[in-house]
């Protein structure tokens, strides 16, 4: 389930469902803030984005996630790592090369961790501890046929940090449960672009609005701008390039060796999180609901459930708990955009609603 594979890689201890984003640097000057384009109907820019023939490019996307959640310790580990993507800003480069090669690099201060996927091989990399690891993907998951941008690629980086990704993510949402509308345009990256806007109907949601800045020429998405219901001027999420060239790269920045000294970790061949054999009668993960009140149920055992109020190990529990509030029947996240609610028996439930929303649906789904 490809939800399950991106919240694994955003959030490895559970704080599931908590994505990153992106704040982009404001225009030099007002009169060429929003550039005049032709105009363009919500369905013509829905369209477009869908339709976008863009395989190859390279650029700068900076990230800024403000939930409101507590600043993480300095001792979680969690400083240069993908887990630092649900709080502040950062800064990641990017190079897509078609559905067979990405490569990502979220850069701090001090500290760089990679994540590159060429053909077969997925390899990420942390300065910080000088450690990798080695993953060879199935045959088939590395010649499937798939379309050309196609982000479901296994191991695909896309899905966890561009706005392309975002994009399709919040696209899906469309319908009847949803206004679409068109703003003023603006520019991004320093490209005219249009802006596509996505109210909910349902007010039970935390989600306000989401806007998706499309290139005007390539039809790419470059930044999706997620506001909160209680949100002020400035978005709760944000995802989006500061630059971007799109051409293809060249192929030696697919090419990953190990540093001298670095322990590298071989992760065995095998099947994706969906196709591993589950026990008889096993739960599985499941959406109660529709649209954007939805709830995700993870069951208990899932990979995002090890850190659960039931237990952990050691800083993951000190994380989990700095995290998180207790309340009746388990502990909860609560953010500005995204609720989560690890319960005594060891459930994930999470969705853009409110912790009471979570708890109701805790207490009425049954646990098979």
């Amino acid at each position: 389930m490809r939800t399950t594979r991106v919240l694994r890689w955003t959030v490895p201890i559970g704080v599931a469902g908590v994505v990153a984003a992106v704040t982009l640097l404001p225009s030099a000057t007002t009169a060429t803030a929003n550039p005049a384009l032709p105009s363009r109907t919500p369905g013509q820019l829905l369209a477009d984005a869908a339709g976008s023939t863009v395989t190859g490019l390279s650029g700068t996307v900076v990230q800024t996630a403000r939930l409101g959640l507590p600043e993480l310790p300095a001792q979680s580990g969690a400083t240069s790592g993908p887990l630092s993507l649900i709080s502040g800003s950062h800064t990641i480069k990017v190079w897509l090369d078609g559905p067979q090669r990405q490569r990502l690099a979220l850069v701090s201060q001090l500290a760089e961790y990679n994540v590159v996927h060429n053909g077969r091989d997925v390899w990420t990399y942390a300065s910080e501890t000088n450690k990798a690891t080695h993953a060879v993907l199935p045959m088939r998951g590395a010649h499937a046929n798939r379309a050309p941008g196609s982000t479901e690629a296994p191991g695909d980086p896309r899905g966890y940090a561009t706005p392309g990704t975002a994009a399709t993510a919040v696209l899906r949402a469309v319908s009847p449960t949803t206004v679409v509308s068109v703003d003023r345009t603006a520019r991004v990256a320093g490209r005219p672009a249009y802006q596509l806007v996505l109210t909910p109907r349902d007010s039970r949601s935390l989600v306000k609005s989401v806007r998706v800045a499309i290139d005007s020429a390539t039809k790419t998405p470059l930044r999706v701008q997620v506001w909160g219901a209680r949100d002020g001027a400035k978005p709760a999420l944000e995802v989006g390039f500061t630059d971007v060239r799109f051409q293809r790269p060249a192929a030696s920045v697919f090419t990953f060796t190990p540093p001298p000294g670095a322990a590298v970790t071989q992760l065995p061949l095998g099947a994706g999180p969906s196709e591993r054999k589950r026990p008889a009668g096993a739960d599985r993960p499941r959406v109660i609901g529709s649209g954007w009140t939805s709830v995700l149920v993870l069951p208990a055992g899932s990979d995002t459930s090890g850190a659960g109020a039931s237990g952990g190990r050691g800083s993951q529990v000190d994380l989990m708990n700095k995290l998180t509030t207790r309340v009746p029947g388990g502990r909860v996240l609560s953010s500005s955009l995204v609720s989560v609610l690890f319960t005594d028996n060891g459930r994930v439930l999470l969705g853009a609603v409110p912790t009471s929303e979570l708890q109701r649906v805790a207490r009425t789904a049954p646990s098979r």
